[in-house]
């Protein structure tokens, strides 16, 4: 199994349903981190899954 931590910095001090936003992660960094044992397309497609939902990507080594 493979794990890729990911991390929007998103959102706001409202919660629940009500506070929901479709324009949540539009513009959001959000972090990928890596450690380097995975593969590159792997970092690669969950980079690409949050550039889909409008989020900028940073991706950071996981300091190990």
């Amino acid at each position: 199994m493979l794990f890729i931590g990911s991390h929007p910095i998103a959102g706001s001090e409202q919660q629940g349903l009500a506070a929901a936003r479709a324009d949540l992660y539009e513009g959001a960094v959000t972090i990928v981190t890596r450690d380097g044992s995975e593969p590159k397309e792997a970092i690669e497609r969950v980079s690409a899954f949050w550039r889909c939902v409008g989020s900028v990507v940073r991706v950071m080594d996981g300091g190990t």
